[in-house]
């Protein structure tokens, strides 16, 4: 695929000036991921901060061991791994992590998906009829736009939308070698995760076969490719299909109120010519999000901009690109219907899919693709030329206008979209909306000029320097501030079992009263840093036996347990914390609870952080003195909560003789095994890992024991009389088969399409 990668078509303008619009296209590049890659800078946002960051911690120490575990047992008592899509367990970029440090292995995957996105929609557009230099615009649109650089918040979706081009691509080339390699992309792509955007493909997929083959042979060479990239991406299907029934997300279904959120208000559209007109991702305070009536909530996607060159090129393009601007239409328009209609997406989707905004995919391969076989209009024409510049001299015009009553013209903006106390931010704005316009103007302007004279560099200049405007997209913070271990590191004196209550989802506590600095993303990265977060504390050995669900992918008992703590008492989350073998907690709070023992104390940014010792919390495995029988959980919740059941009893759903006496010791422990001694008159074992019914115990001459859930959540092992050896572990083995499939399509696929004619 690497002659693929750096392939084009011809096409006007000089090799010349296509070398020196790239050089300036991988300057503008570099400027983002240079400090990332030389370890100055890391990633602050979101779900690649909160999410995958603990994720890949856990799953590259597990991969230098030789292991994808089926459980993580850092997360919430023991979570899936495998199967969770957000942990890209099978993705060959892993492979990164065994010859990099983490850090550099971590940000080298985004910045190289960068690159695969820029390269995919290349070759797309070049596959389109678009020109070397519109089709190298493409890359740029389509690399640079809003949409992809958001999807920088989330390491899978990059993944998803890096590959979905070459996907097409394959299915538009045909033949053997563009069904092979397109069914090679579509593997990496569903390896990649995000299932809800990898389903999204699907109609795009189909467009792209039926436009350039006809309804049959376009629909069957799509078949093939998705066929293909099922075949390899198998091992994470495999995965996924064995935890999913037993997860939130498929018991309970993604939560009404969530599946029409995120929908696209119509007023963004002003982002396609501003940049941010609604808000700085990589800042929450000054020119943060401010306009409740159009972003309710921090956008899933930040902003729909393609660059003002690249939205002309693309309506010049609309002509020509055909059903590339109606999938770029669709997209708009379901982004904005699914908020309308969620009753109608939920019933689409099974009720798994949430976020209209992922809609968006399809409006940004559209657009890019229309503006790789527009700029072709573009160039070399006259008419064009002074189109361009007739346009950018009427914004310049009208910014111009704007600052000269500046003063009217914020009021009437804070009138019509601030949202009360967001003022301030609304006036910044109001400046931040007159320089834009004017900056569009002068860029449109240039465009034109260089348009009129078939200049492809003036082109592709002006369009990298109205997505450079997009750099706060990406947001980042001094790597060296996370390299000093924090202060409560020290304190902990052992323990590893935290439960950090300010990240709890939804929170235990009302918020702290924080100054805006921390409420930027470099600030609550550090907050977290400080608290010893998972996004730090994986690394550093810790376990979050509460961590929330931030997936739907967690074991129903389990997140029923934490809905219920949620909603409890600190007197009765107590005896529970003790269960779950919790060994310290961070609150910012002062106050002291009961049964919570000081080890450290920290102000910062004027609010005071404890640090407290779990008293009395148990130790796994163990034995319990008795078993209390109580079948409904929610009375088995209040009576632990309400000190009923003294903490040597357990508590499960049916009766159980338990021997009071009973020993157990713990011989051994990986992520999907644990090794224990039993010697007792029989009863339950109680292990500190969450039920799941994948989960099997057997005796060293291979009977299987009995599995349940024990307090509510935890894993107990029914265990007969006598002396014994018991092995309680999760198979790999179907993952491990079907890892052996994709391997072998892979190669046959990629040797069959590589194998030269004749």
């Amino acid at each position: 695929m690497g002659r693929i990668l750096l392939g084009g078509s011809g096409g006007p303008g000089g090799a010349r000036g296509l070398g020196l619009a790239a050089l300036l296209l991988a300057a503008l590049y570099a400027l983002l991921a240079l400090p990332l890659l030389a370890g100055a800078e890391r990633l602050v946002l979101r779900d690649t901060l909160v999410t995958h960051r603990p994720l890949k911690a856990f799953g590259a120490a597990a991969l230098a061991a030789g292991e994808v575990p089926v459980i993580n047992p850092t997360w919430a008592l023991g979570q899936p791994f495998a199967g969770n899509p957000n942990a890209l367990p099978f993705y060959p970029g892993n492979l990164a992590y065994l010859v990099l440090p983490f850090e550099g292995a971590f940000h080298f995957h985004f910045v190289l998906h960068g690159l695969i996105a820029f390269a995919a929609m290349r070759q797309l557009a070049a596959a389109l009829g678009a020109s070397r230099d519109g089709a190298l615009f493409a890359g740029a649109t389509y690399a640079g736009s809003g949409y992809l650089l958001s999807t920088w918040s989330f390491y899978n979706l990059l993944a998803v939308v890096a590959w979905a081009p070459f996907v097409l691509w394959g299915i538009v080339r045909g033949g053997r070698r563009g069904l092979l390699l397109g069914g090679v992309a579509c593997g990496l792509m569903l390896l990649g995760g995000e299932p809800v955007t990898a389903a999204l493909v699907v109609p795009a997929m189909a467009l792209a076969g039926i436009s350039r083959h006809g309804l049959r042979r376009g629909l069957l060479g799509a078949l093939v490719v998705g066929g293909l990239g099922a075949l390899i991406a198998s091992p994470q299907l495999v995965a996924t299909l064995r935890v999913l029934p037993w997860s939130v997300r498929a018991l309970e279904g993604v939560d009404p109120r969530l599946v029409g959120a995120q929908d696209l208000h119509p007023a963004r559209l002003l982002e396609l010519v501003l940049p941010l007109p609604w808000g700085w991702p990589s800042d929450f305070g000054r020119l943060g999000t401010w306009s409740k009536r159009v972003t309710p909530f921090v956008p899933y996607i930040f902003t729909l901009h393609i660059g003002v060159v690249g939205l002309a090129a693309a309506l010049a393009g609309v002509r020509r690109a055909g059903a590339w601007a109606g999938l770029a239409a669709a997209g708009l328009l379901g982004a904005w219907l699914g908020g309308q209609l969620p009753g109608v997406l939920s019933a689409l989707s099974g009720g798994v899919f949430r976020y209209p905004q992922k809609l968006l995919f399809w409006f940004t391969v559209g657009a890019a693709v229309a503006a790789g076989l527009g700029f072709d209009r573009l160039l070399g024409s006259r008419r064009a030329g002074r189109a361009l510049l007739a346009t950018g001299g009427a914004l310049a015009a009208g910014a111009l206008l704007l600052w000269l009553g500046r003063a009217p013209w914020t009021a009437r903006l804070t009138a019509a979209f601030a949202a009360p106390g967001a003022e301030a931010t609304a006036a910044a704005h109001a400046v931040i909306w007159i320089v834009g316009l004017g900056l569009a103007g002068l860029l449109l302007a240039f465009a034109g000029w260089g348009a009129g004279r078939g200049s492809a560099l003036a082109l592709v200049a002006a369009q990298g320097l109205a997505l450079a405007q997009l750099l706060p997209v990406v947001p980042r913070d001094e790597a060296a501030l996370y390299r000093e271990a924090p202060p409560f590191a020290a304190a902990l004196g052992g323990r590893r079992a935290l439960l950090v209550v300010p990240q709890t989802v939804p929170a235990w506590e009302e918020g702290a009263a924080y100054p805006g600095e921390v409420h930027r993303p470099a600030g609550l990265a550090r907050l977290l840093h400080l608290d010893l977060d998972a996004s730090t504390g994986v690394r550093r050995g810790l376990v979050y036996p509460l961590a929330p669900d931030l997936e739907g992918i967690y074991s129903p008992l389990q997140a029923e347990l934490q809905r219920s703590l949620r909603h409890a008492t600190w007197p009765q989350r107590v005896p529970w914390l003790r269960r779950l073998g919790v060994e310290a907690v961070v609150r910012a709070r002062p106050e002291p609870v009961d049964g919570l023992v000081p080890l450290a104390r920290e102000s910062r940014w004027g609010v005071e952080t404890t640090l407290a010792a779990v008293d009395g919390t148990a130790r796994f495995p163990r034995w319990p003195r008795a078993v209390a029988a109580i079948a409904d959980p929610g009375a088995a919740f209040r009576a632990v909560a309400a000190g009923a059941i003294a903490a040597e009893v357990a508590v499960a759903p049916r009766p159980i003789a338990q021997d009071p006496d009973g020993r157990i010791e713990l011989l051994s422990e990986r992520a999907d095994r644990l090794v224990l001694e039993v010697e007792s008159l029989g009863g339950v074992a109680v292990l500190g890992r969450a039920f799941q019914p994948l989960y099997r115990a057997r005796l060293d001459d291979g009977r299987e024991l009995p599995t349940l859930p024990v307090d509510l959540t935890l894993l107990g092992v029914e265990v007969p009389p006598g002396r014994h050896r018991i092995t309680v572990g999760v198979s790999s083995r179907p993952e491990k088969l079907a890892l052996l499939v994709s391997l072998a399509a892979a190669a046959a696929a990629l040797a069959v399409a590589l194998r030269r004619r004749g």
